[in-house]
Parts: C-alpha cells; sequence; structure tokens
C-alpha cells in the first residue's frame, strides 16, 4: 500500500482526502472526446486540464448555441488555439488568433523575452488543418483593426499583463453577443497580479460580473438583454 493510500485511509473518518494535483481522474474523465484532444495539446499548452476543461466546454456551448467569431489573445505554442479551433470546425465563425509569438516584451510584470520558446511557423502548421483560423501577429490592439465591425460568441484571453487584458476586455466585450463568453486565464494568480487588477477594474466600470470557473480562472459572460 503506498503512503497516500495509508495517509488517506487514517484520513478517512475526517472527510480529507489527498489528491494528485491535476489528475486525470475528475469529471472531465468521463468526456472521451475532450480526454483524447486535451491528450494531443497537452505538450503545446500551459494551461491545465482542469481549465482546459472549463475552456473546452464553454467553447463547445459557443459553437453549439450563439452566433459571432471567436478569438484568443495570447497563442503560445498553439496548444489551447487548436482545441478552441476544434470546437469551431464544424462551424462558419472565424477563429482569430493575437499573439507577438516573440514572447513577453517585459514591463515589470514578466521577464523580457519570456514564452519566447516558440516558433511561429510550427504554430501554423499546427493549426493548418482549420481553415477558419486566421493569425493576427503583432501587438494588440494594433492587430485588431479591421474587426471593429465584427461580432463575437467567444474569447479567450491569456495574455498574462494587465495592459493586455485590460485591452482585450474593452476591445472584445461590447463586440459580444448577448451570451457571449470571455474567459480569462491566471485570474488571482500570485505570479500575473496584473489579470486580477485588469479583469476587476472592467467589472467596476461596467457593473457585469467575472465568475469563477477554475482555479486560477475566470469568466465573463454578456448578459441576454445587456
Amino acid at each position: 500500500m503506498s503512503l497516500a493510500a495509508i495517509v488517506n485511509r487514517i484520513l478517512l473518518p475526517t472527510g480529507i482526502q489527498l489528491r494528485k494535483a491535476n489528475s486525470d481522474q475528475g469529471f472531465w474523465s468521463s468526456d472521451k472526446e475532450f480526454m483524447t484532444l486535451y491528450k494531443e495539446i497537452a505538450p503545446y499548452t500551459l494551461v491545465g486540464l482542469h481549465k482546459s476543461f472549463m475552456l473546452y466546454q464553454c467553447a463547445r456551448f459557443a459553437a453549439q448555441h450563439l452566433v459571432g467569431d471567436v478569438a484568443q489573445l495570447g497563442v503560445y505554442k498553439g496548444g489551447s488555439a487548436k482545441m478552441i479551433a476544434e470546437c469551431f470546425k464544424e462551424t462558419d465563425r472565424k477563429v482569430y488568433l493575437f499573439d507577438t509569438f516573440e514572447g513577453l516584451p517585459g514591463d515589470g510584470e514578466g521577464e523580457a523575452g519570456m514564452f519566447n520558446d516558440v516558433q511561429f511557423a510550427e504554430v501554423e502548421t499546427r493549426l493548418s488543418p482549420y481553415k477558419n483560423v486566421e493569425f493576427r501577429k503583432g501587438f494588440f490592439p494594433d492587430t485588431a483593426q479591421g474587426l471593429e465591425g465584427r461580432k463575437f460568441s467567444f474569447v479567450y484571453l491569456d495574455g498574462d499583463m494587465y495592459e493586455s487584458e485590460k485591452d482585450g476586455l474593452n476591445f472584445f466585450y461590447p463586440r459580444l453577443v448577448p451570451g457571449g463568453i470571455i474567459m480569462l486565464d491566471d485570474y488571482e494568480s500570485p505570479k500575473w497580479v496584473g489579470v486580477k487588477r485588469a479583469v476587476d477594474e472592467f467589472t467596476n466600470e461596467t457593473g457585469v460580473a467575472a465568475i469563477h470557473t477554475a482555479y486560477w480562472q475566470c469568466a465573463i459572460i454578456k448578459p441576454p438583454l445587456g
């Protein structure tokens, strides 16, 4: 018997049990389609299993029930982008992917060059099966020029830093369709504190609510009448 099993047997009367972080065992493990997809993208994403499942569920909901394009800000190696694109592959929605693909510029929140271990050509190849994907390479929001008249059903913000997340919220929320979803990574992360600052400022300014969807992740859903 393992040490963890022994400890769990001792703790059983208390109701407390040890569990592995990011264990494959959870309510997501019964979704075979998701688990197969996650194992495929796992080498190309830093987003953990539990957060990826929430991301997958919300993207799939938007693909099935909402009308509007899709965007991701902060693509890195394209793992999460591939999962999102997979959800929308049978639709006519455009999937816009925003990133410099050169790492973080460094502004006090992250080290300059962080996440620069990525080759744009490799990301393009990884996403090549999805003909509705369009890359917007460079600094946001400059790279959003020409999209001012578009409507969005699902947006994933993973820009890590305050300015990126606030710019993303300011640009995409007014263009969300009713019921549209913006998901943000790193909310309340002790490392990427700018994300929480951007979300909290935005929710205070607009009166919308941020919903915790997983550990260090939140979502903003546009009200049907708002």
